[in-house]
């Protein structure tokens, strides 16, 4: 079984079959897919890492680490 997921922008749309399909009788059925959220790899890309950070700075140019004040308990 193949399985490919294709956004077509234009026709005619071209389909690379593998080549273990080749002279066999093949079913194709188009259908139109619910709109999904976006996976894990979309939604953690290095863009949008880069937006959130770029979104969200802080000014630590003033900061001064205090050791005493970081080992109080």
């Amino acid at each position: 079984m193949f399985t490919q997921v294709i956004t077509p922008v234009k026709k005619p749309v071209i389909i690379d079959i593998p080549d273990e399909y080749l002279g066999h009788r093949l079913n194709i059925t188009v259908s139109e897919l619910a709109e999904e959220k976006p996976d894990d790899a979309e939604r953690y890309s290095l863009e949008n890492m880069m937006k959130f950070l770029r979104a969200n700075r802080v000014d630590l140019s003033n900061f001064k680490f205090d050791r005493d004040e970081a080992n109080e308990r």
